[in-house]
């Protein structure tokens, strides 16, 4: 026959054994969630990637033609203050002031 202290202590070994290897899994299950997760994160980013960079492209055309327009209104106020009609000379060209710090009357434009 079985001792029973012998037969319990079995058994509490056993379930402290049976505990150790559920946290064990909870754990491995927890990071291959996150790791889950964080592929999941990075195919949504690859994807949208080429679109970003068209837009960056697309961004930096639209600056440019900005950039032209917003000189050739500066060339046309200071030939208007230059060799305009009198009642346009006196007129004062207007100026924005952005956070990018453009401005249309001191002839800078920074974008």
């Amino acid at each position: 026959a079985v001792n029973p202290k012998v037969f319990l202590e079995l058994l509490s070994v056993y379930r402290d054994w049976q505990e150790e290897k559920a946290q064990t899994i909870c754990k491995k299950q927890e990071d291959i969630e996150y790791k889950i997760e964080v592929a999941d994160a990075l195919a949504t980013s690859s994807k949208f990637k080429p679109l970003i960079h068209t837009l960056q492209v697309e961004l930096g055309e639209l600056k440019e033609r900005l950039t032209e327009v917003l000189s050739n209104y500066e060339a046309l106020c200071n030939r208007i203050a230059a060799e305009g009609p009198e009642p346009l000379r006196s007129i004062e060209p207007f100026a924005v002031s952005t956070s990018n710090s453009t401005s249309l009357s001191s002839g800078k434009v920074n974008l």
